[in-house]
C-alpha cells in the first residue's frame, strides 16, 4: 500500500476532497457538527508510520540527532476529524 500511496501527489487528491466537502455542505450533512456558532470541530493527531536508521527512500524525512551524531529516516502524517 505504501508504494502505490508514496507515488500519488497530494494536489491530485485535493479536487477528490473538496468535490466530498462540497457534496457533505449541500446536503447539509454537517449541520448538526457545527460547534459554537457555524463553526466546525476538526481533531487532529500526528504520529509516526515508519523509522529507521538503515532504510531510507525519496519520501523520507531526515532526523538528525546531535547529542548522539545519529541519522534515521522517517514517515510521518497528520489525520484529522471532523468531530462533534
Amino acid at each position: 500500500m505504501r508504494e502505490i500511496i508514496d507515488e500519488v501527489e497530494t494536489d491530485e487528491l485535493r479536487p477528490s476532497f473538496k468535490k466530498l466537502f462540497s457534496r457533505l455542505q449541500e446536503g447539509k450533512i454537517l449541520e448538526d457538527y457545527k460547534f459554537i456558532e457555524d463553526y466546525l470541530l476538526l481533531s487532529a493527531d500526528g504520529t509516526g508510520t515508519f523509522s529507521s536508521d538503515k532504510i531510507r527512500c525519496d519520501y523520507c524525512l531526515d532526523k538528525y540527532r546531535e547529542k548522539s551524531e545519529t541519522l534515521t529516516f522517517h514517515h510521518q502524517l497528520l489525520t484529522a476529524a471532523i468531530v462533534c
